[in-house]
């Protein structure tokens, strides 16, 4: 037997914003390995979500300015300008309604490198290997609770994509 749950609806954004386009959210993934950029974007991309790549901080803060972001998946660990520095760096330079959300990936996950980034503004802390069905859910989170500067669409796809549970990291 198949049952369904009815949620009601809240205030649709249309009603809310009913000049502002629909459109899909747009995603910064900032890492140094090429191999975990692309299986983020191989991820992220099959759910809608316009994706651009950063491979160090540098460059990061660049696509941050010039292309305001609405999630900033970020990885601590990178040359030039480690992940850290960076959220120091928007958070000092950047006005609060013009940082990304900001979820941090590290494969050394500590509770002061969290503390730390959650400090200066991050939303989420991730620890590699990566499972996409986390990151989803992370960045619908992010999403949901960010100031409405546009209407985003927000799709969160609760199957298991055809890679398996945990593909990347």
């Amino acid at each position: 037997m198949n049952t369904m749950t009815m949620i009601e609806p809240t205030i649709e954004p249309a009603v809310l914003f009913p000049d502002m386009p629909l459109v899909a959210a747009r995603i910064l993934v900032a890492d140094d390995e090429p191999r975990i950029r692309g299986a983020i974007r191989a991820c992220l991309e099959l759910e809608g979500y316009d994706i651009r790549e950063a491979r160090d901080g540098r460059s990061a803060f660049a696509q941050v300015v010039e292309h305001s972001p609405d999630v900033l998946i970020l990885d601590l660990a990178m040359p030039e300008l480690d992940g850290l520095s960076l959220l120091r760096l928007m958070h000092d330079r950047l006005d609060p309604g013009k940082s990304p959300r900001t979820i941090v990936l590290t494969a050394y996950g500590s509770i002061s490198a969290a503390a730390s980034a959650e400090q200066y503004g991050a939303v989420g802390f991730l620890e590699k290997p990566l499972i996409p069905d986390t990151l989803r859910q992370a960045i619908a989170s992010a999403l949901r609770d960010q100031p409405a500067r546009r209407r985003i669409r927000i799709d969160v796809n609760a199957d298991e994509p055809p890679l398996g549970p945990n593909w990347f990291g």
